[in-house]
This record gives C-alpha cells, sequence and structure tokens, in this order.
C-alpha cells in the first residue's frame, strides 16, 4: 500500500483486472459489479494500531475492471509501518 498525500494515517491500494461482471437478475442491466473482499495486514508491525476501510470503489473503465481502497488509522496517528492489502474479487470475466 502506497501513502497519499494525506499523510501517514493514510494507505491506498489499488487494482486493474480484466472486465469482470456477476450476473444478476435482480437489477435491469442483468449484470453488476463483481464481490470485493479486502483486508489489511501489517504482518505483526505496529501492534494495536487499527486501520480501517472508509473507501472501496469498482469502476468498469476502458476494457479493464479498476478497484480503489483507501484505508485511515483510526485515531488519525501517523504511522510507518507497511501495510498490505489482500483483495478476493468474484465475478466472471467477460
Amino acid at each position: 500500500m502506497v501513502i497519499p498525500e494525506g499523510g501517514k494515517s493514510c494507505r491506498e491500494a489499488g487494482l486493474i483486472l480484466p472486465p469482470m461482471i456477476i450476473q444478476s437478475t435482480g437489477t435491469p442491466a442483468g449484470f453488476c459489479a463483481p464481490t470485493i473482499v479486502a483486508t489489511i495486514d501489517s504482518l505483526g508491525e505496529g501492534g494495536g494500531t487499527v486501520i480501517g476501510i472508509y473507501s472501496l470503489v469498482v469502476q468498469p473503465l476502458e476494457g479493464t475492471t479498476q478497484i480503489a481502497l483507501a484505508a485511515q488509522t483510526i485515531d488519525g496517528a501517523e504511522v510507518d509501518y507497511d501495510y498490505f492489502c489482500n483483495f478476493t474479487v468474484i465475478g466472471t470475466l467477460v
């Protein structure tokens, strides 16, 4: 994860995947964006420092599926720890 201009209390990560959808009879188009599960881990660094995901965006764009994640330490504390983001994406390739 990278540290954005917002400071060391924030982290960002992203993925660019082939186009993906989930078939859905409950939507007018008959499909929806893939399901995303994201977790953040510091691999043991900074025990007790809680970081929370506040934005997860899934956007189809120019023949791809782009996923962007933003997170911040809960108390706003600036930390130098390395955080890693794990993504699980569930969908069908288009």
